[in-house]
């Protein structure tokens, strides 16, 4: 299981992207959400029910916006370059729960604050980098 962790600046919100690298990650993830991030019981049971279906190459975002908390669970991918396309498309997610949560308006703010969550999901989550 891989962890990356990336304050937006100036929105306080936090994301919190797992990888789970491989299906022996799974029983660690559920321990964790309920001990680290207080994760509601309908998102632990969903989850938890998601898991159980062995999945690969996608991945869930849960939001918890009373503690502007933005969770990632990223399944196991097959591939590097379909990963890659996942954290992509997970950070356009994130990105989207900032803006609408700040009132942010115009494509241009948008597109800056992607690149920024994108790019520190991306070097957080496929290379050795500690966060």
């Amino acid at each position: 299981m891989k962890i990356t962790n990336v304050q937006v600046p100036f929105y306080k919100w936090k994301i919190t992207a797992i990888h789970l690298q491989s299906k022996k990650d799974f029983e660690p993830l559920l321990k964790k959400l309920k001990n680290t991030y207080e994760i509601s019981d309908r998102y632990y049971e969903d989850i938890s029910t998601k898991l159980k279906l062995l999945p690969y190459d996608g991945a869930v975002v849960y939001y918890n916006e009373g503690k502007l908390l933005i969770l990632v669970i990223i399944y196991p991918h097959k591939s590097k370059l379909e990963l890659r396309k996942t954290i992509i498309h997970e950070s356009s997610h994130a990105t989207d729960k900032v803006v609408e949560s700040c009132g942010l308006e115009g494509t241009e703010a948008r597109a800056y604050l992607n690149e920024y969550i994108c790019s520190e999901l991306l070097e957080g989550l496929l290379t050795n980098k500690k966060s």
